[in-house]
C-alpha cells in the first residue's frame, strides 16, 4: 500500500473519530428558542455528522477493499426491524411520512454500525467516554441555575422554573438523558483502578453525578425516576458481588453523590413533594389519563393493522381515526404524535412483525451482554458493560411513557450505547480488530477453498484506480445531496417559525409570505399548511384558505382541526353540502360540541331544521362556553324561511340572551313581530337596533313600513329618507326607498 494511500486511510478514521467526538459534546448542548421545536439543532447536527461519518468510512472502505464488519449479534434482528420497516412502508398509504422516518432509522443503524466498526481500542473507548461525560457538564450547570429559578432564557414549552429542562426544552427529554448516562456515570466512579493518581479524575466524576442527580430529581420526570432506582439497585447488587475487601467502599461515593441532592429535595420546597409526585405514577392524575387515552388509540391502530402496520412515522396520521374522542376533553387539541409508549408505537407502525423484531433486539442485547459479564475476569470492564447495559435499560424503562427514543436527543445516545457495550465487551476479553478481520477472512477463504492474503498484506484492489476515483466523486455528492437537504429543512423550520410569529402579530401578508418559503423548502410541513390556510382565512381569501387545507388533506387527512376549518371555508364559500361533509367528519372524529354547532348551522342553512335543532342544543347544553349567537340566529332564520314564526321569535330570543347588543338579533326579532302583527313589539325592536346601529338600513326601512301602515306618513317619510342614506347603492332596498319617496315628492305637489 502506498504511503499517500495509507496517509488517506489514517486520515478517514481519525477523521470518524473526531466527528463522532464532537457529536458527543454539540448533541447535548445545542438548542434553541427561535423555533417550535427547540432540539431540531441537535437533529440538524447529528444528521450532518453521520453523513459526514458514513462518507468517511465508505472513502475508507473504498481504499482498504475490506467491506467486512466487525461481528455483532444484533446485526440479524436490525436487518429484521429495518426489513419489516421497508415492507410496511410500501404497502403504507402514507409514503412521505414512512420513507423521512425510515431514513431517520437508517441514520441510527449507521452511527450504531460506525462506532461499533471505529471504537476498537482502549483508548478510543476511553476518549469517547470522556467526552461524553464532558458533553454534560454544560447542561446540568445550566439544570441546576433553572433548578435554583435563576434561568434568563425565556422557554416557549413550559417554565424552567417549575421542571428543569436544561438545554433539552422539555423535561422528560432530559431526565431520559440523564438517566441513561448515570449508570456508566456510577461505574466508572466505583470501578477499581489501577492508576492510583486518578484522584481528581475521581472527584470531577463525582461532581458531575452530583449535578446530574439534582437535575433529574427537579425534572420531576417519574419515568426516568422509576427507570434509573430500577437500574441503580441491580447496578449496586452486581457491584456488591463484583468488587472485593475495601473495593466496596468506593460505592459510599456515589451513594453521596445521590444521597444528599435526594435528601434535600425532600427538605426544600419545590413544583411537587417528591413523594407525591412518585406516588402519582399509580394514579389517574391528567396526564395518566391523557396516556392512557393515547394508548388506546395505539391499540385501535394495532388492531385494525396487526401484521405490518400502518407504515413507520405513520401514528400521528393514524391516531385521529383511532383515538378515543375522549383524548380531546383532556384538553389536548392538538395532535398526538407519538403513543408515549415505545412497544405500541412499534406495534401500530410495523404490526406484530415489526414489535417482535424489536423485542429481538432488545432480548439478544441482553442475552449476549450477560453472557460476556460472565466471560469478563476484570471487575472494572464488568462495571463498565453492565453500566452501559444499566443506561439502556432505563432509558427503555423512560419509554415506556415517553417518547425519547423518537428524538435525536434521546435515540442517539441509545444506538450510541448499544454499539458502546459490543465495543466494551470485544475490549474486555481483548480482541483486537484486525486480528478479528483477518480471521473472519480466512475463515470465509477456507469455506471458498481457496487461500486467504497473508497478515500485513494488502488485500485485492477492488477496481482500477479510476473506478475508486469516480467512488470517492459519488460518496462525495451522495453526502452533499444529504447535507444539503438537512439544511433545506433546517431553514423551512426558521421561516415557519417566523410567519408563525407574524401571523401572532396580525400582519397575515407577510405570514403567509413566510409559510409559503417554509413549505417550498419542506413540502411535508402539515402544520405549516393548516396554518396558512387560517392565515389566508383571516385575510378574507377563502380559495387561497381552501388550495392550503386540500394541500394538507392530500398528505394528512384527518389532521386536527382541519375538517372543521374545510367546513368553515366551504361555508363561506356558499358550498354548503361540502361544509355539511367536512362537519360531518369533524363531529365523528373529534365529538367537539364546537363541530356539532358548526354543523348545526349549516343544517339550518340547508333547512335541516330537526337536524339543525338536534345538534345545536346537543352542543349549547353540553359546553355552556359556547356562543350561541350565530346558531340561534340561523335557527331564527330558518324556521321563518318555513313560516313557523313562533318558533323563530323563540330563536331570536335566545340569541339575544347571549348578546343583547348584536342589532341583527333585534332587527330581525322586528320582523317576525311585524309578520305576526304584533306592531308595537316591532317599533322597539326596530328602534333598538337602530340605537345599537344607526346605519341599519332594514330596521328603517321596516319602521317605514310600519308607520306606513298606521298613516304616520311624516315619519314613514323621515325613515325612507334614512334608508336612502344607508341602503347599498342600486340594491332593491335602495330602489325602494327612492321610489317611495318619489311618490311622496308626488303627492305633495
Amino acid at each position: 500500500m502506498t504511503g499517500g494511500r495509507q496517509g488517506r486511510i489514517s486520515l478517514y478514521r481519525k477523521a470518524i473519530e473526531y466527528v463522532l467526538l464532537g457529536l458527543m459534546l454539540l448533541v447535548p448542548l445545542l438548542f434553541t428558542t427561535k423555533i417550535d421545536n427547540i432540539n431540531y439543532p441537535k437533529t440538524f447536527i447529528f444528521n450532518v455528522g453521520v453523513i459526514a461519518m458514513a462518507a468517511l468510512w465508505l472513502l475508507e472502505r473504498v481504499e482498504t477493499n475490506r467491506w467486512d464488519l466487525v461481528p455483532s449479534p444484533l446485526y440479524r434482528p436490525i436487518i429484521a426491524m429495518l426489513g419489516v420497516g421497508l415492507v410496511s412502508t410500501l404497502i403504507s398509504g402514507y409514503k412521505y411520512a414512512t420513507v423521512s422516518e425510515m431514513l431517520r432509522q437508517i441514520s441510527y443503524v449507521a452511527f450504531f454500525l460506525i462506532v461499533l466498526n471505529t471504537i476498537r481500542e482502549g483508548n478510543q473507548f476511553r476518549r469517547l467516554v470522556a467526552v461524553m461525560l464532558i458533553g454534560a457538564i454544560v447542561p446540568c450547570i445550566y439544570g441546576v441555575i433553572q433548578a435554583m429559578h435563576l434561568d434568563w432564557i425565556r422557554w416557549r414549552t413550559q417554565p424552567s422554573w417549575e421542571r428543569v429542562l436544561a438545554t433539552f426544552g422539555n423535561p422528560t427529554y432530559f431526565a431520559a438523558y440523564l438517566a441513561t448516562l448515570l449508570p456508566l456515570g456510577i461505574a466508572l466512579l466505583i470501578a477499581p483502578r489501577q492508576d492510583r493518581s486518578s484522584t481528581k479524575g475521581s472527584l470531577a466524576l463525582a461532581l458531575l453525578l452530583l449535578m446530574m442527580a439534582i437535575c433529574l430529581i427537579y425534572t420531576y420526570a417519574r419515568a426516568a425516576w422509576l427507570g434509573f432506582l430500577f437500574v441503580l439497585m441491580v447496578q449496586a447488587i452486581l457491584a456488591a458481588f463484583w468488587l472485593k475487601g475495601r473495593e466496596k467502599l468506593r460505592m459510599l461515593i456515589p451513594a453521596l453523590a445521590l444521597g444528599l441532592p435526594l435528601a434535600a429535595a425532600f427538605v426544600l420546597p419545590g413544583t411537587w413533594s417528591l413523594p407525591e409526585r412518585l406516588k402519582s405514577s399509580f394514579t389517574a392524575d391528567p396526564s395518566n389519563v391523557h396516556r392512557t387515552i393515547i394508548w388506546q388509540g395505539a391499540f385501535n391502530i394495532f388492531k385494525s393493522h396487526p401484521i405490518l402496520g400502518t407504515g413507520p412515522g405513520t401514528f400521528i396520521l393514524n391516531l385521529p381515526e383511532n383515538q378515543p374522542p375522549a383524548l380531546l376533553r383532556t384538553g389536548d387539541n392538538v395532535m398526538a404524535a407519538h403513543a408515549h409508549n415505545e412497544f405500541l408505537e412499534v406495534g401500530a407502525e410495523t404490526g406484530v412483525l415489526g414489535l417482535l423484531a424489536f423485542l429481538w433486539l432488545l432480548v439478544t442485547y441482553y442475552w449476549f451482554g450477560f453472557k460476556a459479564l460472565k466471560e469478563i475476569k476484570d471487575a472494572r470492564w464488568r462495571l463498565i458493560v453492565a453500566g452501559l447495559m444499566g443506561g439502556v435499560g432505563a432509558f427503555l424503562i423512560c419509554n415506556q411513557a415517553g417518547v425519547t427514543l423518537r428524538w435525536t436527543s434521546g435515540a442517539s445516545f441509545y444506538w450510541l450505547f448499544l454499539a458502546l457495550t459490543g465495543c466494551a465487551i470485544e475490549i474486555a476479553l481483548g480482541e483486537k480488530r484486525e486480528e478479528t478481520t483477518l480471521v473472519n477472512i480466512k475463515e470465509r477463504a477456507i469455506a471458498k477453498g481457496r487461500e486467504p492474503a497473508g497478515v500485513g498484506e494488502r488485500a485485492p484492489s477492488l477496481a482500477p484506480p479510476w473506478v475508486r476515483r469516480l467512488l470517492h466523486v459519488v460518496v462525495i455528492l451522495l453526502a452533499l445531496v444529504g447535507v444539503i437537504h438537512s439544511v433545506r429543512l433546517l431553514a423551512a423550520e426558521f421561516h415557519i417559525e417566523q410567519a408563525n410569529n407574524l401571523a401572532d402579530a396580525q400582519r397575515f401578508v407577510q405570514a403567509s409570505n413566510e409559510y409559503g418559503k417554509g413549505v417550498s423548502l419542506n413540502p411535508f410541513a402539515l402544520a405549516a399548511y393548516y396554518k396558512l390556510g387560517n392565515v389566508y382565512a383571516s385575510l378574507g381569501d377563502p380559495s387561497k384558505a381552501l388550495q392550503a387545507y386540500l394541500r394538507l388533506r392530500s398528505l394528512a387527512p384527518n389532521f386536527p382541526g382541519l375538517h372543521y376549518n374545510l367546513g368553515g371555508i366551504y361555508l363561506a364559500l356558499s358550498d354548503l353540502e361540502k361544509a355539511r361533509e367536512e362537519l360531518q367528519l369533524a363531529a365523528k372524529l373529534d365529538n367537539l360540541p364546537s363541530s356539532w354547532l358548526q354543523l348545526g348551522v349549516v343544517e339550518a342553512r340547508l333547512g335541516h331544521l330537526s337536524e339543525a335543532r338536534e345538534y345545536i342544543y346537543k352542543a349549547l347544553n353540553e359546553d355552556k362556553t359556547l356562543d350561541g349567537v350565530d346558531p340561534h340566529f340561523e335557527l331564527g332564520r330558518a324556521f321563518r324561511r318555513e313560516g313557523k314564526l313562533t318558533e323563530a321569535a323563540d330563536e331570536y330570543r335566545k340569541a339575544l340572551e347571549f348578546d343583547p347588543k348584536d342589532y341583527r338579533l333585534h332587527t330581525n326579532l322586528g320582523t317576525v313581530y311585524f309578520d305576526t302583527g304584533r306592531l308595537p313589539e316591532a317599533i322597539l325592536e326596530y328602534q333598538e337596533a337602530i340605537r345599537l346601529n344607526p346605519a341599519d338600513a332594514i330596521a328603517y326601512g321596516n319602521l317605514a313600513s310600519i308607520y306606513t301602515k298606521q298613516g304616520k306618513t311624516k315619519m314613514a317619510e323621515e325613515m325612507w329618507k334614512k334608508v336612502a342614506t344607508y341602503a347599498p347603492l342600486e340594491s332593491d332596498l335602495a330602489r325602494r326607498a327612492q321610489q317611495m319617496l318619489t311618490q311622496r315628492a308626488g303627492a305633495q305637489r
